[in-house]
Parts: C-alpha cells; sequence; structure tokens
C-alpha cells in the first residue's frame, strides 16, 4: 500500500510539473513562439525567432537549453537528455542563442532557434524541446524555478511516414 501512495504521489508531482512546463505564462516569466511546428527539406537551414519576457516585479536570470522531446507512456510530454533521447530527436541540429540573459521587470528578450536539417536525415519526423527556465528564487534552503517547454516538431519534406505504436 505504501508503495501505492508513493507512487501516486511521484505522479501527482510529474502531473504537476508538465502543466506547469505546457504554459507559455509560468509565474511572471513570459514566452510567445512556444510551438515549431514546420516541414523541413534535408540539407535546409531554418530560423525562428521565440521572445522571452518578465512579467514579475522581480527581476530574473534566464536559461534556455534544446533538450529531447518524447512522451511517457501516459502521454504526457518529457524532457529527453542526450543519453536518452532516440534516433527521432533535433536536439543535435538545433540550436538556441543566447543561452542565458537576465530580465529586468518588465524586459524581454528574442531567443533565436536554428535548425540546420542535416542532408542525411532520413525518413520521419524529429523532434525537439527548447526548455526556457529561470533560476531558482527564494532566500532559504527552497528555491522556486518556473519553466517553459517550447515544442519543435518537424516533418522531413518528402518522405515516408510510418504512423504506427503499440
Amino acid at each position: 500500500m505504501r508503495n501505492i501512495r508513493i507512487a501516486t504521489s511521484i505522479f501527482v508531482i510529474a502531473l504537476v510539473l508538465v502543466l506547469i512546463l505546457a504554459s507559455p505564462v509560468s509565474a511572471g516569466l513570459r514566452v510567445s513562439g512556444t510551438k515549431i511546428q514546420d516541414t523541413l527539406s534535408p540539407g535546409e537551414v531554418q530560423t525562428y525567432v521565440m521572445n522571452v519576457g518578465n512579467t514579475a516585479d522581480e527581476p530574473m536570470d534566464i536559461t534556455v537549453a534544446v533538450m529531447g522531446l518524447g512522451n511517457y507512456l501516459s502521454g504526457t510530454i518529457r524532457e529527453l537528455t542526450e543519453s536518452n533521447d532516440g534516433p527521432f530527436t533535433a536536439r543535435t541540429f538545433t540550436n538556441a542563442i543566447p543561452t542565458s540573459f537576465h530580465l529586468e521587470p518588465g524586459q524581454s528578450q528574442d531567443v533565436t532557434v536554428t535548425i540546420n536539417m542535416p542532408a542525411d536525415v532520413g525518413d520521419g519526423g524529429r523532434y525537439a524541446d527548447i526548455f526556457i527556465y529561470t533560476a531558482p528564487s527564494g532566500g532559504g534552503q527552497i528555491g522556486v524555478s518556473v519553466a517553459v517547454g517550447a515544442q519543435t516538431i518537424l516533418t522531413i519534406e518528402e518522405s515516408n511516414i510510418v504512423i504506427s505504436g503499440d
């Protein structure tokens, strides 16, 4: 019974984090352009711009990281690291600049995302997550960080798309 309570607690915490990550506005962090969905040809280079804003009353330090994008078996979205992002990742050819910056209240900053689709990319789709998050705040032993995950969903032009799953 204790294992069920622990598993339920972990699931609830993960669900809350996913809901926070899926929101384009989180506790003073505003991000526009939070979804990149496009069809690109092998060898094509494409640039997109996101805008990150501070709507809070306090300054914030922002970090931008390109992660892999996947799903848990439940269907909820998860960020993937180099060690587990798999064969359909766009992380390896996606770049976001700047990777960190400081925002005073009311300020905003453009983040340029460049996708350099490899010429030998193969068929299907490729996926990444532009993970935008604040440095932990709070002055005590517990810090709070807010984040937005901007999905990148790419289809390779004129490729053989196979949709299946178990």
